[in-house]
């Protein structure tokens, strides 16, 4: 976490939503569930909605954090210059 210079204070961010744990990401997708429902995939949906309990608690959400730290990194070229196919 970054701290304040020496000397100087900060403000309280208070817009931000709070952190979406101990939910179930996929009953509280209704999107998804209706086109579950509606394109013949109901058959998923109750390993759907056990998977959607298993990545909404907050120490779910942590590991997943610590396990991928790095950011997606787009490589237009190879180490020789020649430009990679986009979808590589």
């Amino acid at each position: 976490m970054i701290s304040a210079p020496r000397g100087r204070q900060t403000h309280d961010v208070t817009n931000q939503a709070p952190p979406r744990t101990d939910v179930d990401e996929y009953r509280v997708n209704g999107p998804l569930v209706e086109a579950v429902a509606a394109f013949g995939a109901g058959w998923a949906d109750a390993a759907l909605g056990e998977t959607g309990t298993l990545v909404g608690p907050l120490g779910f959400q942590v590991d997943a954090e610590r396990a991928n730290p790095h950011e997606p990194e787009r490589r237009t070229h190879d180490r020789w210059g020649r430009r990679v196919p986009a979808c590589a």
